[in-house]
Protein backbone atom coordinates (compact mmCIF):
# COMPACT_ATOMS: atom_id res chain seq x y z
CA UNK A 1 0.00 0.00 0.00
CA UNK A 2 1.15 3.46 -0.70
CA UNK A 3 2.36 5.27 2.82
CA UNK A 4 -0.07 8.58 3.38
CA UNK A 5 1.52 11.79 1.99
CA UNK A 6 3.40 13.99 5.23
CA UNK A 7 4.12 17.50 5.30
CA UNK A 8 7.20 16.96 3.48
CA UNK A 9 5.58 15.57 0.18
CA UNK A 10 2.88 18.05 0.35
CA UNK A 11 5.47 20.78 -0.10
CA UNK A 12 6.82 19.07 -3.46
CA UNK A 13 3.40 19.59 -5.26
CA UNK A 14 4.44 23.25 -5.17
CA UNK A 15 7.78 22.71 -6.99
CA UNK A 16 8.41 23.50 -10.35
CA UNK A 17 7.54 21.31 -12.82
CA UNK A 18 4.62 19.99 -10.81
CA UNK A 19 1.08 20.72 -11.05
CA UNK A 20 -0.25 23.85 -10.75
CA UNK A 21 -2.59 23.52 -7.47
CA UNK A 22 -3.22 26.07 -4.09
CA UNK A 23 -1.50 24.26 -1.48
CA UNK A 24 -5.00 24.63 0.65
CA UNK A 25 -8.17 25.55 -0.75
CA UNK A 26 -9.23 28.19 1.35
CA UNK A 27 -12.28 29.28 -1.07
CA UNK A 28 -14.69 27.67 1.99
CA UNK A 29 -13.37 30.01 4.52
CA UNK A 30 -14.64 33.34 3.47
CA UNK A 31 -11.33 34.42 0.88
CA UNK A 32 -12.21 36.29 -2.83
CA UNK A 33 -9.67 35.96 -5.67
CA UNK A 34 -10.45 39.92 -5.36
CA UNK A 35 -8.09 42.59 -5.13
CA UNK A 36 -10.50 44.20 -2.36
CA UNK A 37 -8.23 42.20 0.59
CA UNK A 38 -11.58 42.08 2.73
CA UNK A 39 -12.57 39.17 4.90
CA UNK A 40 -16.53 38.65 4.15
CA UNK A 41 -17.04 35.35 5.84
CA UNK A 42 -21.21 34.59 4.94
CA UNK A 43 -21.41 38.19 3.73
CA UNK A 44 -21.51 39.46 7.06
CA UNK A 45 -19.43 42.60 6.61
CA UNK A 46 -22.35 43.70 3.18
CA UNK A 47 -24.87 42.95 5.67
CA UNK A 48 -23.70 45.38 8.60
CA UNK A 49 -23.17 48.19 6.09
CA UNK A 50 -26.71 48.31 4.95
CA UNK A 51 -27.95 47.65 8.26
CA UNK A 52 -25.99 50.69 9.19
CA UNK A 53 -27.17 52.71 6.23
CA UNK A 54 -30.30 52.36 7.34
CA UNK A 55 -29.88 53.38 11.05
CA UNK A 56 -28.44 56.71 9.40
CA UNK A 57 -31.11 57.07 7.44
CA UNK A 58 -33.56 56.14 10.20
CA UNK A 59 -31.74 58.84 12.50
CA UNK A 60 -31.86 61.51 9.74
CA UNK A 61 -35.42 61.45 9.01
CA UNK A 62 -36.29 61.95 12.91
CA UNK A 63 -34.02 64.95 13.11
CA UNK A 64 -34.28 66.58 10.26
CA UNK A 65 -36.94 69.25 11.62
CA UNK A 66 -34.79 70.08 14.35
CA UNK A 67 -31.83 70.67 12.53
CA UNK A 68 -34.28 72.75 9.96
CA UNK A 69 -35.45 75.06 12.86
CA UNK A 70 -32.14 75.24 14.55
CA UNK A 71 -30.69 76.68 11.11
CA UNK A 72 -33.49 78.97 10.79
CA UNK A 73 -33.23 80.24 14.15
CA UNK A 74 -29.71 81.12 13.91
CA UNK A 75 -30.31 82.65 10.33
CA UNK A 76 -32.94 85.11 12.25
CA UNK A 77 -30.16 85.82 15.34
CA UNK A 78 -28.00 86.81 12.28
CA UNK A 79 -30.34 89.05 10.06
CA UNK A 80 -31.26 90.74 13.46
CA UNK A 81 -27.69 91.73 14.11
CA UNK A 82 -26.97 92.78 10.83
CA UNK A 83 -29.92 95.25 10.60
CA UNK A 84 -28.49 96.74 13.73
CA UNK A 85 -25.59 97.33 12.59
CA UNK A 86 -27.33 99.06 9.49
CA UNK A 87 -29.29 101.13 11.27
CA UNK A 88 -26.39 102.03 13.58
CA UNK A 89 -24.13 103.13 10.77
CA UNK A 90 -27.83 105.40 9.92
CA UNK A 91 -27.71 107.01 13.11
CA UNK A 92 -23.68 107.92 12.80
CA UNK A 93 -24.58 109.76 9.44
CA UNK A 94 -27.23 111.59 11.06
CA UNK A 95 -25.21 112.50 13.69
CA UNK A 96 -22.70 113.67 11.05
CA UNK A 97 -25.05 115.56 8.94
CA UNK A 98 -26.21 117.17 12.41
CA UNK A 99 -22.26 118.33 12.96
CA UNK A 100 -21.99 119.34 9.49
CA UNK A 101 -25.06 121.65 9.61
CA UNK A 102 -23.83 123.48 13.02
CA UNK A 103 -20.15 124.09 11.68
CA UNK A 104 -22.08 125.92 8.44
CA UNK A 105 -24.35 127.57 10.35
CA UNK A 106 -21.45 128.86 12.70
CA UNK A 107 -19.69 129.94 9.58
CA UNK A 108 -22.48 132.04 8.40
CA UNK A 109 -23.67 129.40 5.01
CA UNK A 110 -26.96 129.17 6.18
CA UNK A 111 -27.96 127.84 2.88
CA UNK A 112 -25.46 124.95 3.25
CA UNK A 113 -26.80 124.50 6.73
CA UNK A 114 -30.28 124.12 6.30
CA UNK A 115 -29.16 121.92 3.45
CA UNK A 116 -27.66 119.97 6.02
CA UNK A 117 -30.32 120.09 8.24
CA UNK A 118 -32.79 119.07 5.44
CA UNK A 119 -30.81 115.58 4.85
CA UNK A 120 -30.03 114.57 8.35
CA UNK A 121 -34.33 114.81 8.68
CA UNK A 122 -34.84 112.81 5.89
CA UNK A 123 -32.51 109.94 6.82
CA UNK A 124 -33.16 110.32 10.82
CA UNK A 125 -36.98 109.70 9.20
CA UNK A 126 -35.69 106.49 7.28
CA UNK A 127 -33.49 105.21 9.96
CA UNK A 128 -36.90 104.77 12.62
CA UNK A 129 -38.88 103.63 9.70
CA UNK A 130 -36.39 100.80 9.34
CA UNK A 131 -36.26 100.27 13.37
CA UNK A 132 -40.11 99.90 12.82
CA UNK A 133 -40.00 97.22 10.33
CA UNK A 134 -37.46 95.11 11.75
CA UNK A 135 -38.31 95.16 15.33
CA UNK A 136 -36.43 97.31 16.66
CA UNK A 137 -38.95 100.28 17.51
CA UNK A 138 -37.61 100.12 21.43
CA UNK A 139 -34.15 101.45 20.14
CA UNK A 140 -35.50 104.86 18.60
CA UNK A 141 -33.40 107.71 19.76
CA UNK A 142 -35.87 110.25 20.85
CA UNK A 143 -33.10 112.66 21.59
CA UNK A 144 -31.69 112.31 18.04
CA UNK A 145 -34.72 113.19 16.86
CA UNK A 146 -35.44 116.15 19.30
CA UNK A 147 -32.14 116.88 18.08
CA UNK A 148 -32.80 116.63 14.28
CA UNK A 149 -35.83 118.80 14.74
CA UNK A 150 -34.19 121.35 16.76
CA UNK A 151 -31.47 121.50 14.20
CA UNK A 152 -33.72 122.30 11.17
CA UNK A 153 -36.12 124.92 12.90
CA UNK A 154 -32.87 126.66 14.08
CA UNK A 155 -31.64 126.88 10.50
CA UNK A 156 -35.04 127.55 9.16
CA UNK A 157 -34.96 130.75 11.46
CA UNK A 158 -31.62 131.54 9.79
CA UNK A 159 -32.36 131.76 6.50
CA UNK A 160 -35.07 134.10 7.61
CA UNK A 161 -38.16 131.30 6.66
CA UNK A 162 -39.83 132.14 9.97
CA UNK A 163 -43.58 130.15 9.05
CA UNK A 164 -41.24 126.80 8.13
CA UNK A 165 -39.34 127.58 11.96
CA UNK A 166 -42.36 128.58 13.87
CA UNK A 167 -43.51 125.37 11.96
CA UNK A 168 -41.45 123.08 13.38
CA UNK A 169 -40.74 124.75 16.89
CA UNK A 170 -44.76 123.98 17.20
CA UNK A 171 -44.25 120.27 16.39
CA UNK A 172 -41.51 119.77 19.24
CA UNK A 173 -43.09 122.05 21.54
CA UNK A 174 -46.58 119.86 21.57
CA UNK A 175 -44.51 116.22 21.71
CA UNK A 176 -44.82 115.06 25.71
CA UNK A 177 -42.21 112.90 24.99
CA UNK A 178 -39.90 116.28 25.48
CA UNK A 179 -39.97 117.27 28.73
CA UNK A 180 -37.87 120.27 28.38
CA UNK A 181 -39.19 121.39 24.89
CA UNK A 182 -41.38 124.11 26.59
CA UNK A 183 -38.06 126.11 26.78
CA UNK A 184 -38.20 126.32 22.87
CA UNK A 185 -40.70 129.09 22.90
CA UNK A 186 -38.51 131.37 23.85
CA UNK A 187 -36.98 130.63 19.92
CA UNK A 188 -40.99 131.06 18.62
CA UNK A 189 -40.96 134.25 21.04
CA UNK A 190 -38.06 135.34 19.48
CA UNK A 191 -39.02 134.59 15.46
CA UNK A 192 -42.27 136.96 16.26
CA UNK A 193 -39.92 139.80 17.51
CA UNK A 194 -38.19 139.84 14.75
CA UNK A 195 -41.56 139.95 12.84
CA UNK A 196 -42.31 142.81 15.58
CA UNK A 197 -45.71 140.88 15.90
CA UNK A 198 -45.21 141.67 19.34
CA UNK A 199 -48.68 140.12 20.17
CA UNK A 200 -47.51 136.87 19.44
CA UNK A 201 -44.60 137.21 21.31
CA UNK A 202 -46.92 137.96 24.68
CA UNK A 203 -48.68 134.67 24.25
CA UNK A 204 -45.20 132.57 24.93
CA UNK A 205 -44.11 133.07 28.39
CA UNK A 206 -47.21 131.51 30.41
CA UNK A 207 -45.47 128.20 29.61
CA UNK A 208 -42.10 129.14 30.32
CA UNK A 209 -40.35 129.40 33.92
CA UNK A 210 -39.67 132.94 35.69
CA UNK A 211 -36.20 133.32 34.14
CA UNK A 212 -37.50 133.06 30.66
CA UNK A 213 -40.38 135.05 30.92
CA UNK A 214 -37.93 137.79 31.80
CA UNK A 215 -35.49 136.98 29.11
CA UNK A 216 -38.56 137.55 26.45
CA UNK A 217 -40.56 140.75 27.78
CA UNK A 218 -37.79 142.53 28.16
CA UNK A 219 -36.60 143.15 24.99
CA UNK A 220 -40.54 144.23 24.37
CA UNK A 221 -41.00 148.10 23.12
CA UNK A 222 -42.47 149.81 25.90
Amino acid sequence: MGRVPGTGMRLMTGQQGGPARPMTSVTSTGYRSTNDGQFNPLNMVDSSSAALAKLEVREGSAFDGARLETTSDESAVREQVTKDDEARAMEKEVNSLIEAAAENGIKGKYGAALEKAKEAHKKERALCRHREQHGLADQINLDLTFAVAFNLANCYHQNGLYDQALQTYSIIVRNHQYPQAGRLKVNMGNIHYEQREYNQVRVAPPALSGSDQVAVLSRLPA
